[in-house]
């Protein structure tokens, strides 16, 4: 059961801005993503947002996981710290000023719920016509409160930010992909190698590898098979450089473009188009 005392909630930077980025994103259509993070007690911590997925279906009054994709991801998101992450909720845009739970929704949220004995925590956003954010914690009984919450990486224990691996100790854990191992990668530069490896990694087409060159992280991608109906490039190569915020990828045809994530699936769904 969950306790008589609602609890309150901190979201990192990072986890409140992918909210609105994806709302903005998707703006008119609905969407929405999966909340990771620590509960302690009285205190919850919302420290990593799961986007909804390549495959998620967006419409104005409606909207669907790519369930593969966010339970894939949640799951090696969680593992990425010492202390891993826990399913903490949900959350997603209603149309209008619409801010209450559809019956829909009362499944899903009974769902989350039923999975953890301090229940689950829902945030509905609202473009009517600023950005609203409206967060609610309930247990399996549905038993809605709205819930305080602030944005505030100072706010969360350091001991829930640490990631598992470190500097050196990140390197070391991709293997041997990486041909100078004593180099340290900036964890930003990490988190992008490992975003775009995962999104690919769903699409079961490419085997990918990751090596140095000066100053520049070369990303190498090969097709490992033929896709009927559907033409894709053998062979890409990607030159990842930049400084932190400002990263830039060269791709293959020679073009210099900012970095953007998902840039790197969409660059071979664009060659898959234009070849057909």
């Amino acid at each position: 059961m969950v306790s008589a005392e609602t609890p309150r909630v901190v979201f990192s930077t990072d986890a409140f801005n992918t909210i609105i980025t994806e709302t903005l994103h998707k703006h008119p259509d609905e969407t929405g993503g999966i909340l990771l993070g620590q509960d302690d007690g009285s205190m919850w911590y919302v420290i990593e947002c799961i986007e909804p997925g390549p495959a998620a279906i967006f419409r104005p009054h409606y909207f669907e996981y790519d369930h593969d994709f966010v339970n894939y991801v949640a799951r090696a998101r969680a593992r990425r710290y010492r202390i891993p992450l826990k399913l903490l909720g949900l959350w997603h845009r209603h149309p209008g000023s619409f801010d209450r739970f559809s019956s829909t929704d009362d499944e899903t949220n009974r769902a989350f719920a039923e999975k953890r004995s301090p229940g689950a925590i829902s945030g509905l956003v609202n473009i009517d016509p600023n950005f609203r954010f409206t967060l609610y914690h309930f247990d399996a009984t549905l038993k809605y409160r709205k819930t305080e919450y602030e944005v505030s990486d100072e706010g969360i224990p350091a001991s829930y930010l640490m990631k598992r691996f470190t500097g050196k100790e990140y390197t070391e854990a991709i293997g041997n992909e990486l041909k100078n191992p004593e180099k340290q990668l900036p964890e930003e530069l990490l988190d992008i190698l490992l975003y775009e490896n995962e999104l690919l990694l769903k699409q079961r087409l490419y085997t990918c590898s990751f090596r140095y060159e000066g100053e520049a992280v070369l990303y190498d991608c090969h097709l490992k098979g033929k896709l009927i109906g559907k033409s894709l490039p053998e062979n890409i190569h990607w030159k990842l450089t930049g400084t932190s915020g400002h990263y830039s990828i060269e791709t293959v045809d020679g073009k210099d473009i900012p970095y953007t994530k998902g840039c790197f699936l969409e660059y071979i769904n664009r060659k898959s188009s234009l070849s057909h």
